[in-house]
């Protein structure tokens, strides 16, 4: 059937007030904001937790003997693990940026999750 734009708009507004009478809330774009942020916090934590490991991984190859004292086997699980630490970057640092429209807070949570990798080196090098 064909509506007039008065009659097509009127079926939503009524749902809404039906919404709104029924207890449903409206999200707020400060309550998506708040989400967003919690899903870049809820990243940037298993990014740390996941790069732990990595960090590890990269120095107990490179400490390993072998024909090339295990240098070579090193260098490449590190370029191999620092190209796919790109998008784990990003997956941390946009919904960051969307929830505080702060370049810096999203890079620091960046860098902070990012810096557990190196703090694995030291940690088993100790």
């Amino acid at each position: 059937p064909v509506h007039s734009s008065k009659e097509s708009k009127s079926p939503r507004i009524d749902n809404m007030h039906r919404l709104d009478s029924l207890g449903v809330k409206r999200e707020t774009k400060a309550s998506k904001r708040q989400r967003v942020m919690v899903s870049g916090l809820v990243t940037a934590v298993g990014m740390a937790l996941h790069n732990f490991p990595e960090g590890m991984a990269v120095f107990l190859a490179s400490q390993r003997g072998g024909v090339d004292g295990g240098q070579g086997r090193g260098l490449n699980l590190a370029v191999a693990i620092a190209l796919h630490n790109i998008p784990e970057g990003v997956a941390v640092a946009l919904p960051v940026y969307f929830a505080t429209r702060s370049r810096w807070q999203a890079l620091k949570l960046t860098l902070i999750s990012g810096l557990f990798e190196p703090l694995a080196v030291v940690v088993v090098g100790i």
